[in-house]
């Protein structure tokens, strides 16, 4: 028998964060997932590096999905900013087009958050 946890192998925190931007994606931005990267941002804040982050999704062809990813999180909770800003893109991504597409991806909470504002 081979002892508990002997070959678990456990991911690093920017692998953690990777995977749950991918899971993101992949889910059209369930709220769990939404959830996890909020709480990883705010565990890790410290230990995230956003530049080593897209190098690697870069390396695996997936930075659009983790920019448009942490974007989309980003802008329906813009508190994270504050946190740990998000580096704005080099890439030819226009913000227009990810907000766009995030007001599409979040119809309820976005006409939510704009009755909030207009409120304030």
């Amino acid at each position: 028998m081979v002892p508990p946890y002997r070959h678990v192998k456990e991911l690093s925190d920017l692998h953690t964060l990777y995977m749950a931007c991918l899971d993101g994606w992949k889910n059209a931005y369930a709220w769990a997932d939404i959830i996890d990267i909020i709480q990883l941002i705010h565990v890790l804040n410290d230990a995230i590096d956003y530049e080593v982050l897209f190098q690697l999704a870069a390396g695996q062809g997936t930075e659009f999905r983790v920019y448009h990813t942490l974007s989309a999180v980003y802008h329906q909770f813009p508190h994270l900013e504050k946190l740990l800003p998000l580096p704005k893109s080099g890439t030819e991504w226009s913000m227009a087009y990810l907000e766009e597409t995030i007001d599409e991806t979040f119809p309820l909470v976005t006409k939510y958050h704009r009755l909030a504002a207009a409120e304030i």
